[in-house]
């Protein structure tokens, strides 16, 4: 059906083959021949004389204006200019085209997409290269989509809702992936409307005497709990949560300890978010626990299972990934996984549990990469990260939800890039650009993220003369050149969500002299996601305990509030951070400062609970 309504097509909401962000092995064999040719010299059907016309405005040949796909009156066209074939996309008067070789590049798909001014739909058109059998559409919450191509080799798509949107495209040949276009937010309201649409939910702990929590929904802005609904139940922690992709239900693994009966009671809780009411609990036998929840596709969850040792459960005896229907608790699938590596890291994505296993006493050249994915199969794949006299190099994993790419960052400058849909891995020595800061940091840790297609990283690289010691500064790793550039010199930890990225942490003073340097503070630093700086808060003040949520960041530190009188010594008693500073993480700008709770004793801040959020896996 071409519709007659007018399509934004801006530098906003067009994307033209953003990044490669799969790279075909060479090795890889191909069923039919890699080409971006036809056997007509320009394909298609027949275009409609509107978007003749705008195709001809832009300089082609309005007799040669062909359709190769069309999704609600937004088209991907192909003309002739000068015996040369474009393509490009179209909509009313408005066309965009260039060569095809500009257009595709090195990739095998090209993908073009578009919002309606309301902002109510996603359009999305695209064309393959000849090896392409099948495309895939990621979407934003977390599902995938097969799109079916035309004879043209053409694929089209419309998104009726923002969590039904594409944020990538896939393309497969057999059962390999040949390569990946990540797609920008194609609606038009801006990024404040979206992030307070996403609901946000809160972890509060309601009493320590009796073990008691309370979930609820947020006030983003002052972090209190909304008034109802709530559930408040019994536990003394929650230990792995899951959302479901809808993010209307959330799984959670709950313990207490029964001071008269068992040491601890540990169950499985599944909960409506909206009615805030239980749906089901599993209670876990003795000896039984839950490592790690995913919930990739709505009627799979996956639970990382461990029996432990009697009776003070200090060692792993056996371990599986157990895949069940929440709606019927049906076990579908177990898989038996290794009990002699410790999991160093676990992140759910739409193709399933990811998972980084290496010794637990720190030894040997190697760290294993699991994948287990929501039919039960497990894959597995070696990393060698490399050890100093047999002690690993230190490593962490980073994963791109939208595109399946899984990167195991190691210190001194080495990333691995592990594709999950075919499980090759290859080696990459990122490049480091000048600038580079060589001061200490008093203290870091290695860390990365995905960040908008690429690597944010801090503690990267060692000092000159020095396998160990790592300097300050947060870098951005461009995952197409594997080159490192230097985003913020002064901080030595960073957070992200969404499209922004904060820096902070300390440094030693630059002047020499005894008494020792001090440490000082740099304040936050928020970037987008070019990784321009968008502002500068508090100064110098140094900050630890940082967090971020849609539309919002928080600093939590202790005050005086922080402190409560013991009813039982008359003495002091600390119950953790008590107040917060806010900002919004769009603007970059100080919203104040308050007490989390009103609470006596003071209980400390929620853990927040969002699409995204690493208390669910997703980071």
């Amino acid at each position: 059906m071409r519709g007659r309504r007018r399509i934004v097509i801006s530098a906003a909401t067009l994307l033209v083959l953003v990044g490669g962000l799969f790279a075909a092995t060479e090795a890889r064999s191909r069923a039919r021949a890699a080409t971006w040719t036809w056997q007509e010299s320009v394909p298609g059907d027949p275009a409609a004389s509107t978007l003749r016309a705008a195709a001809a405005s832009a300089g082609a040949s309005s007799a040669s204006v062909r359709e190769l796909a069309v999704a609600d009156g937004f088209a991907l066209v192909a003309a002739s200019e000068n015996g040369a074939l474009m393509i490009g996309p179209a909509s009313g008067d408005q066309a965009q085209l260039a060569p095809l070789a500009q257009a595709v590049g090195d990739q095998p798909v090209a993908v073009y997409a578009a919002a309606a001014p309301e902002g109510a739909q996603q359009q999305l058109v695209g064309v393959t290269r000849s090896d392409v059998d099948r495309v895939e559409a990621v979407l934003a919450d977390g599902s995938q989509k097969q799109l079916p191509l035309n004879q043209w080799r053409g694929f089209d798509y419309v998104a009726a809702s923002a969590s039904q949107a594409a944020v990538a495209v896939i393309a497969y040949s057999g059962g390999d992936s040949l390569g990946a276009v990540r797609l920008p937010q194609t609606t038009t309201q801006n990024d404040a409307a979206r992030a307070a649409a996403q609901p946000l939910y809160g972890l509060f702990r309601t009493s320590l005497r009796n073990q008691t929590l309370t979930l609820a929904a947020v006030n983003a802005r002052t972090l209190r709990p909304q008034a109802r609904p709530k559930l408040q139940f019994r536990s003394q922690s929650v230990d792995f949560m899951a959302l479901s992709p809808d993010d209307t239900e959330l799984a959670l693994v709950a313990a207490h300890v029964n001071i008269n009966a068992s040491p601890l009671s540990t169950r499985l809780v599944l909960v409506n978010l909206q009615s805030m009411k239980p749906i089901r609990t599993l209670p876990l036998t003795q000896g039984n626990t839950i490592r790690m929840l995913s919930w990739p596709q709505p009627d799979r969850l996956i639970e990382l299972r461990q029996v432990m040792s009697q009776p003070y459960q200090r060692n792993v005896r056996s371990r599986s990934a157990r895949i069940i229907d929440p709606a019927t608790d049906k076990l579908v699938a177990e898989h038996p996984l290794t009990n002699k590596l410790a999991v160093r890291t676990a992140v759910t994505t739409p193709l399933g549990l990811v998972l980084l296993l290496g010794s637990s006493g720190l030894h040997g050249p190697n760290v294993q990469l699991d994948l287990v994915t929501p039919t039960g199969d497990l894959r597995t794949v070696t990393i060698p990260v490399g050890a100093t006299k047999n002690v690993t190099h230190n490593n962490v994993l980073a994963v791109d939800r939208t595109t399946g790419h899984a990167y195991v960052v190691v210190a001194g400058g080495i990333v691995f890039d592990v594709d999950l849909s075919s499980m090759t891995v290859t080696r990459h020595i990122v490049t480091l650009l000048a600038g580079a800061p060589t001061t200490p940091a008093p203290i870091s840790g290695l860390q990365a993220r995905v960040f908008e297609g690429n690597l944010a990283a801090a503690a990267l690289f060692w000092r000159a003369n020095s396998n160990t010691i790592a300097p300050q500064g947060v870098y951005l790793i461009d995952t197409n050149t594997w080159t490192a550039r230097v985003l913020d010199p002064t901080a030595n930890f960073f957070t992200s969500l969404g499209n922004r990225l904060l820096t902070y942490g300390e440094s030693v003073h630059a002047t020499h002299g005894f008494p020792p340097r001090p440490v000082v503070g740099h304040g936050l630093s928020l970037y987008d996601e070019s990784g321009k700086l968008i502002s500068h808060l508090y100064g110098s003040r140094r900050f630890q305990d940082i967090e971020l949520a849609p539309g919002y960041g928080y600093v939590f530190y202790n005050s005086a509030s922080s402190v409560a009188v013991n009813p039982r010594t008359g003495g002091p008693s600390y119950f953790g951070p008590q107040d917060k500073l806010v900002f919004d993480l769009e603007r970059g700008t100080a919203l104040g400062s308050g007490k989390i709770t009103i609470g006596s004793p003071p209980l400390g801040p929620p853990l927040l609970i969002y699409r995204g959020s690493p208390i669910v896996g997703e980071s």
